[in-house]
């Protein structure tokens, strides 16, 4: 395991590892609820956002990836770092996601956005069920 988070109820533990898996355990019965799947590298990151109905994954694969928080559903994928993302974290005001990676990079995504333009059909999942990659809402690179 190489991160967990806690929610904000404290009913539910979210954990990451190298198996590329995520997982989410019941904290009062240790039982394994639901397991996220889609990275293709070690889990580096996890951050729940407000309200307990996002969660976001970080990896080594260099991309975030965006969930339904209970239910594991797949939202999206942001790509936009060009090397692996270290950390994660969600703004409990606004909800905008940051994401730090090894390239010096650090990238804002409007998470609340990308959800209700999911929910209301907008954005239109591929095919293959797989998640939307799309592109962050602001980069700025470090040393420029």
């Amino acid at each position: 395991v190489y991160c967990c988070i806690r929610d904000q109820t404290g009913r539910w533990i979210v954990t990451g590892a190298d198996d590329n898996l995520i997982k989410l355990w019941n904290a009062r019965t240790g039982l394994l609820q639901t397991t996220y799947w889609g990275h293709s590298d070690l889990i580096s990151d996890l951050a729940i956002g407000p309200y307990n109905r996002l969660l976001a994954s970080a990896a080594n694969d260099k991309t975030v990836r965006l969930w339904e928080f209970l239910t594991g559903r797949a939202l999206c994928v942001f790509s936009g770092h060009r090397e692996s993302i270290e950390s994660i974290c969600f703004d409990k005001y606004t909800g905008l996601l940051m994401s730090g990676s090894n390239d010096g990079s650090v990238c804002v995504w409007d998470c609340d956005a990308i959800y209700d333009k999911v929910v209301s059909g907008e954005v239109v999942e591929n095919k293959l069920k797989t998640p939307m990659v799309l592109p962050h809402v602001r980069c700025k690179l470090y040393p420029e």
